[in-house]
């Protein structure tokens, strides 16, 4: 198998399960005000944001304020959660900020503020750090000052799976930052993980480049409002998909990604998903039977009309493209879960999307070493999907409770009119 490389970790190939993570409180403090710091045994919040703030790059301060913000967002609690101790509140994190007159938690009060997007808290800390007197890094203290990139960039995956978004933001003093989100088309173009630099775009492309490590790869220029548009609505689709992602970067650079993106115009493009008309589906699949690559395939239950709709309803919408990742999803996932068959039909699809690979990759004008390597691994899958469609299994609407841990042979009780 040729061309074997490795694929940028912002754009992994299954999500995985959001795992419990304690939200950093800030610790409460008697009202009474004292410039005093007390001896503390172990690290705490406070002693966290001096550490950032003993650099002279904003990024960790940023990152941390984002994080704790990302650890009080409601988008991620489920719907029985209630506040307290492991699901405080950002009011609950601001009064006990407010009740530490240190410097350092006006300066943690202020990234939140202004992170948070919301202007009446941004306004009544601003208040209150001038009453506290305290000094703040020219940045920080202009930090609602910040200026977006002329330009955003985006890096497209060769096989169609994903794309790099980047855009910049410059702070008081020339201090740019990049947000890098990966969007994984084969999930319904929503995030697949995200991180911050504390680079230019220019130099942020040359390591996302340097990870794809593929010299086909380039990346073109963005408008801001469609990188605004296009985020927005990743952001959107990964916040009602369960299980949620959770990356070393998601969601804890969320609302640093979002803060970022109120910067841009609105009203740009998102993701166009090629539509296929049944009859166009035809035509490719006569297409396609006409073709050397169908040459003495068999498919006895027509499976090709099958793969050719999962091909046109999924990712950007385009058959002709199979990835390593859209092998996965079509024989481990798809086809076991949604297409009700017999053995004997079932068996074929292997053969069958082969074909259409090599078919697909034709008409595009895929790299060889690239069709290889998805050939390799349909290949590799085989085995696994011949079991898969030989054992007993939920399908169709009983695989999506299945998923969710729910019993659909459990009777349902009647409504009562």
């Amino acid at each position: 198998m040729a061309g074997t490389r490795a694929a940028p970790t912002l754009l992994p190939v299954s999500k995985r399960k959001r795992k419990a993570r304690p939200a950093a409180q800030p610790k409460r403090r008697p009202a009474k005000r004292s410039p005093a710091r007390p001896r503390r045994s172990e690290p705490d919040l406070i002693e966290m944001v001096a550490d950032t703030l003993a650099g002279d790059e904003p990024l960790p301060l940023l990152a941390l304020a984002s994080s704790l913000l990302a650890a009080v967002d409601p988008r991620d609690e489920g719907p029985t959660a209630q506040p307290g101790p492991d699901h405080p509140t950002l009011d609950e994190m601001v009064e006990s900020l407010v009740a530490a007159p240190l410097p350092e938690s006006s300066a943690l009060l202020t990234a939140l503020a202004v992170l948070s997007g919301d202007e009446v808290l941004r306004k009544r800390v601003v208040r209150e750090v001038a009453d506290r007197a305290h000094s703040l890094p020219g940045w920080l203290a202009e930090l609602h000052r910040a200026e977006p990139g002329d330009e955003a960039a985006e890096i497209t995956d060769l096989y169609g799976d994903g794309a790099q978004v980047l855009l910049e933001v410059t702070l008081l003093g020339g201090h740019a930052i990049t947000a890098i989100v990966g969007i994984d088309h084969n999930a319904d173009s929503m995030v697949g993980g995200a991180f911050v630099a504390p680079a230019g775009m220019d130099v942020s492309i040359d390591q996302v480049l340097a990870a794809y490590d593929d010299p086909d790869t380039t990346w073109v220029p963005l408008a801001p409002a469609d990188a605004r548009a296009r985020l927005e609505d990743a952001i959107r689709v990964e916040a009602i998909t369960f299980p949620r992602i959770e990356t070393e970067g998601w969601p804890s650079s969320r609302p640093l990604v979002e803060w970022m993106l109120r910067m841009l115009p609105a009203g740009g493009r998102g993701y166009e998903r090629q539509q296929w008309s049944e009859a166009e589906l035809d035509e490719l699949a006569r297409r396609f039977r006409a073709s050397p690559a169908a040459e003495g395939l068999a498919d006895p239950g027509d499976l090709l009309t099958s793969i050719l709709e999962f091909g046109a309803g999924h990712g950007l919408g385009d058959p002709r493209r199979w990835s390593p990742a859209r092998a996965d999803q079509l024989l481990l996932d798809w086809i076991p879960r949604k297409v009700v068959a017999g053995v004997e039909d079932l068996a074929a699809a292997p053969d069958v999307l082969r074909a259409l690979v090599r078919f697909g990759a034709g008409e595009r004008g895929l790299r060889a070493d690239l069709r290889e390597y998805t050939l390799g691994v349909i290949d590799e899958f085989e085995p696994e999907y011949q079991e898969l469609i030989r054992a007993e299994r939920p399908q169709s609407s009983a695989a999506v409770f299945a998923a969710t841990g729910i019993d659909v042979q459990d009777p349902v009780d009647p409504v009562e009119d």
